[in-house]
């Protein structure tokens, strides 16, 4: 492979050292740029059929399962990686518990601060402020609808929500822990949630969900292949109102955590660039579109594609 063996277990062995110092953020960064780095040269099957085994064979990798985030990631309890509950450690809603060692604690800091979760952070705050935008038009009229909603923490950063501007917000996951969060945390007034899956979305002899003002996904995306992402896609801008935006998201290539995510993590992401995020529209009729817009986020990891109904 273009990387040889003996760079990847330099890196390896050069982060392990690395880990015993006081500080080891920096060491834990090292890795991850330098996985990044390694992942770029040889390709990602490359990489999974030979490096990621590599990490998991390396004295490396036991101290890296001392952090909680790659713990909780690694050990699946929802079955799957990209949980609401590990998301929420990329918030700060979450973090090493008093039975972490003083490494898994470090390491954390390390997960926490990397540009990736900056984007995650964004992305939250992203949505909240399309929230109040969208009610800031339609008042107490406004209907909202997040697929693949997780917790909804956006919800708690909005001021329309906390008002209680809107006449509903529908939470759609497949994850019923996920859902049962949700209802915690907004007990009362116009939040409801829906269990169910892209298939049940994509089924249009199940029961109507309405039409509404704002339809977000924030991860899912990120998960799909090309063809069921312009099937979703069309769908989803189906069931706007007129005028009503459709905005969606997914990680970019150059997201410099993809590497350490898959090797240590088992976190498997579909990473699009601009022009594969604007493929999400090749099942749309182009007069219904009054305005699209492609943009990145701050930090330049996720790509976001927002489009108008006309």
């Amino acid at each position: 492979m273009g990387a040889s063996v003996s760079d990847v277990r330099a890196l390896l062995d050069a982060a392990h050292k690395g880990f015993s110092s006081l500080d080891c953020v920096q060491s834990f960064n090292l890795l991850v740029d330098g996985l990044a780095a390694i992942n770029r040269v040889v390709g990602n099957e490359i990489f999974v059929s030979r490096v990621t085994p590599m990490c998991r064979s390396h004295a490396i990798w036991e101290l890296c399962q001392q952090e909680p985030v790659t713990r909780h990631a690694i050990k699946k309890p929802r079955g799957y990686a990209g949980d609401a509950e590990l998301i929420d450690y990329y918030y700060g809603l979450s973090g090493p518990q008093p039975t972490d060692t003083p490494l898994g604690r470090q390491l954390y800091r390390g997960v926490y601060s990397r540009s990736g979760g900056e984007s995650l952070r964004w992305r939250r705050a992203l949505l909240a402020r399309c929230i109040d935008n969208v009610a800031d038009r339609w008042g107490g009229e406004t209907e909202i609808m997040s697929i693949a909603a997780g917790h909804f923490r956006e919800g708690q950063l909005s001021q329309a929500l906390a008002k209680q501007r809107l006449k509903r917000i529908l939470c759609f996951d497949q994850d019923r822990a996920s859902l049962k969060e949700v209802r915690r945390s907004f007990p009362s007034g116009p939040v409801e949630t829906l269990t169910g899956s892209v298939r049940t979305l994509l089924d249009k002899s199940s029961s109507p969900l309405g039409h509404f003002h704002l339809i977000y996904a924030a991860g899912l995306y990120d998960y799909l292949e090309a063809r069921l992402a312009a099937r979703l896609t069309a769908r989803l801008f189906s069931m706007l109102r007129p005028r009503g935006r459709l905005v969606l998201a997914n990680f970019a290539p150059e997201t410099s955590e993809q590497g350490y995510m898959c090797a240590f993590m088992d976190w498997h992401l579909k990473y699009r660039s601009e022009k594969e995020v604007d493929a999400f529209c090749a099942e749309l009729g182009g007069s219904d579109v009054a305005r699209k817009k492609l943009f990145r986020d701050e930090p330049g990891n996720v790509i976001y594609i927002e489009l108008v109904r006309a």
